[in-house]
Formats: structure tokens, sequence, C-alpha cells
């Protein structure tokens, strides 16, 4: 018997085929991503196709994934925003927070917020706020990040995840200005 746990066993080399940059974005879609029970078509259904994963019924939520580092430019601000849908229907998320973490590195905490999603259909990015900074050297270190819901228990459907989108944060010119000052 197959244990399921996690999405099928990606290796790196085709992790690496769904993630790609745009600009100052790296956009990791949902093939690249380990999903808990993601091997079990009773809980979501995996679209190749689309490059998305739909969630069937679950009430562990846990959708993790890692990027290179060095796809980021250095000492720079990014911030974390999953891509979803809900489709019609979708259920169980009222009163349900998911938790969005990232963790830029090694010896690194996780930076994380807690965020209610909305649930009438249609595409949103959640959430907009967690951002991270990238340490001085990017070899050889990973970001790692995270959706999760594994504390209410309450069963949940309706979840499509397109992709995960790391932006990196324009320096405002008030920063800028004071960096030329010193």
């Amino acid at each position: 018997m197959q244990y399921l746990h996690h999405n099928r066993n990606v290796s790196t080399p085709d992790r690496q085929q769904h993630t790609k940059i745009e600009g100052d974005q790296v956009i990791v879609n949902a093939l690249a991503l380990d999903i808990t029970h993601g091997g079990d078509e009773r809980y979501w259904h995996i679209d190749e196709e689309s490059r998305s994963a739909e969630l069937k019924r679950v009430s562990w939520l846990e959708v993790t994934g890692s990027i290179d580092m060095f796809h980021l430019e250095a000492e720079a601000t990014y911030k974390l925003e999953f891509k979803i849908r809900m489709k019609p229907g979708a259920d169980g998320w009222d009163e349900c927070p998911v938790y969005i973490m990232v963790k830029p590195g090694k010896g690194k905490k996780f930076i994380w917020a807690k965020v209610t999603l909305n649930q009438n259909e249609g595409e949103q990015r959640i959430p907009s706020d967690v951002q991270f900074t990238t340490p001085l050297s990017t070899v050889d270190d990973k970001v790692s990040f995270a959706l999760l819901d594994v504390w209410n228990q309450r069963y949940k459907n309706g979840l499509v995840i397109e992709e995960v989108v790391i932006s990196k944060v324009p320096v405002t010119v008030a920063q800028s200005t004071a960096d030329n000052h010193v």
C-alpha cells in the first residue's frame, strides 16, 4: 500500500520546471507544492493541464513549498501571496482562518499571518502583507512557505490553489532618498 500523505514525489528538476521568473516575481504553480493527501483523489484533484490543485474535502490543510533563494535578489524585501480561487459551493471556510507562513533561509524564524478567506467564488490573492528580507548571501539557501489550517478540524472544500507568487517590494521614494543621504 502506498502512503499518500504528500503530493507525488516530485523531483527537484521537475519542481524547477514548475517555477518561473517574471521580472521581479518568482511564480510557483501548484504542481511544485507538497500537499498533504495531495496524491489521494478522494481529497484533492491535481490538474496537470491547468497546473492547479482543487480541494475536494479535508479537515487538515497543509500545503508547503520552497524555492532556491538564488532566484531572489540579496538584501531585498519580498512579499508572499497564494493565488487561489473559490469554486461555487465552497464550504467550511467561515470562521476558519488559515495561516500563511514564510521562512527566508536557514536559521531564520517563520514569519506568519492569520487570514480569513473570502468564501465568495472567484480569484483571490492571500495575503499581501507577509513580507521578508533576503540575507546578504542567497547561495545554497531556500525560502520555505506554507498555507495551513491544521488546528480547526472542520471539513473544508472548494479551494483551488493556482500558484504561489513571491514579488519584490519596491523601495519607496522616502527609503531611497534616505539611503542616498547616508
